[in-house]
């Protein structure tokens, strides 16, 4: 009788320490959570520091920034230079009179004189003084020679114009631009998001990892004080070196486990390694503890979504777009001044030139290309608006569904809990009674397994619940560093 109520005593201080941790246990554990979340919103602040999506996202806002300002370089005066220089020069000597125009200055002569009887008849005065007029004609020559001096010849001058009117597509795509950068901008906060949540993946994938360490680390505790018991009671020959093996066995499943959870462990250390910068080896100095979120404190839509707001901030710059096709009916007019100098060497010098002025284009008729242009920026826009409404029916159907999730493994959390304690007493109870002869060692690996199990299923659904609540946090646009727990 005092052999079973040592037995039993010491069977309910081992209970009542390893479930209900002293008040100093309980403040220990509130201030490790409050350094785990630290270093968490930490390792987060680096990833989102060196993630080259972030950044090249980050860079894309900027470029378009850079076109904007370029579109209302449009109206800025352009102002160029201008300068040359060209060469003249003439010099050609002996020219040879072809013998067609020889003869043509014979004929002429011949036909004039064959032709004054005639002349003189109608008009005796002119025939009275053809025959001088024929003598007098001038001889053609054989051949003839041309000189003239070479020019050199000098110019500058300087130029400027300015648009004064862009039929307003400077002015729509301007502000087309401005809903794009604001996209952008949109899209990056989606980016760091999508690395919160990646990096509070892994990090709650490493918290798993060391819960179910020490969940192998308590059974193998258990087996270990019952394998020293079992042998005692083999030496005494109270049961058989089979019942010893299945407690070996036992021993070497755990060792097996905790190989598989090693080499987990090692992969989520080198990819937190990758999105954080943070060698591996300090990574894994920090414990991790894997505890549930308490709550999760969200709005009730989704229209904080960054991909909502960016799908919005689209359509309004699809509208714009599709305004700025308007300039194609619409006149343009630019300002311009000029001024040109002229200097030919060996002549004189001109004096320099200027004009000012101003110029208005207006295409009556351009092919139907503006009314394509239309049509186009039309189908765009309504393009962006069937994407915006198709995901916001999607989003909304998906923030229900984590919130579904979140309120389930909430739930599921408490009842593990239960279950964690019933396996615990039930534990207690087979020990008891293996103690005392009443159970066999098969009875009583099935308890400490069986409380194995719920453990590590527990700790599953903690880990299933904070990623329901990152998710919900995503869902209503409120993943941010702040809201990590």
């Amino acid at each position: 009788m005092m052999k079973r109520k040592v037995t039993f005593f010491c069977l309910m201080v081992f209970s009542i320490t390893l479930w209900v941790p002293s008040k100093a246990q309980s403040i220990n554990t509130e201030a490790q959570q409050t350094q785990d979340r630290a270093y968490l919103q930490d390792l987060i602040s680096k990833a989102l520091h060196q993630n080259r999506e972030v950044q090249n996202l980050q860079l894309g806002y900027h470029k378009t920034e850079i076109q904007k300002k370029m579109a209302w370089g449009t109206f800025i005066p352009k102002v160029s230079l201008n300068g040359g220089y060209a060469y003249a020069g003439l010099n050609v000597h002996d020219i040879q009179t072809p013998q067609s125009i020889l003869g043509m200055g014979q004929n002429l002569g011949g036909m004039l004189g064959g032709l004054a009887p005639v002349i003189a008849a109608g008009n005796p005065a002119l025939g009275a003084m053809l025959p001088e007029l024929i003598g007098k004609l001038p001889e053609i020559p054989s051949s003839f020679g041309l000189t003239s001096n070479d020019m050199n010849i000098w110019n500058a001058g300087i130029s400027a114009k300015m648009v004064l009117f862009s039929g307003l597509k400077v002015t729509y795509l301007s502000k087309a631009l401005d809903h794009k950068i604001a996209a952008e901008r949109l899209m990056v906060k989606r980016q760091e998001g999508q690395v919160i949540k990646e990096v509070t993946d892994y990090y709650d994938k490493l918290g798993l990892i060391s819960a179910s360490e020490q969940v192998l680390n308590d059974a193998r505790k258990l087996l270990d004080k019952e394998k020293t018991r079992a042998q005692k009671a083999k030496a005494n020959g109270l049961i058989t070196r089979y019942d010893l093996q299945k407690i070996e066995i036992a021993s070497l499943d755990l060792d097996t486990k905790d190989i598989e959870l090693s080499g987990n462990k090692q992969l989520v250390l080198t990819r937190l390694e990758q999105l954080t910068g943070e060698p591996a080896e300090a990574i894994a100095m920090h414990h991790v503890v894997l505890t549930p979120w308490v709550q999760v404190s969200t709005g009730n839509d989704i229209n904080h979504r960054p991909e909502v707001a960016a799908l919005k901030e689209s359509v309004a710059a699809r509208s714009y777009q599709q305004k700025a096709t308007i300039s194609g009916y619409l006149p343009k007019a630019m300002a311009f001044g000029t001024s040109q100098y002229i200097n030919m060497k060996d002549m004189a010098v001109v004096d320099p030139a200027s004009m000012v002025g101003v110029a208005v284009t207006w295409e009556i008729f351009d092919g139907f290309h503006t009314a394509h242009e239309r049509q186009i920026a039309k189908i765009d826009h309504t393009i962006a608006v069937n994407k915006l409404e198709d995901a916001t029916s999607l989003l909304a159907l998906s923030l229900e569904k984590t919130k579904v999730d979140f309120q389930v493994n909430s739930s599921k959390i408490a009842v593990l809990q239960q279950k964690v304690e019933k396996a615990n007493l039930g534990l207690e109870i087979r020990s008891k009674e293996y103690a005392e002869g009443l159970a066999t060692v098969n009875q009583l690996l099935e308890a400490i397994t069986d409380l194995q199990q719920t453990k590590m299923a527990l700790n599953k659904v903690i880990y299933d619940q904070r990623r329901a609540g990152v998710s919900l946090l995503e869902a209503t646009g409120d993943l941010q560093l702040e809201n990590i727990q």
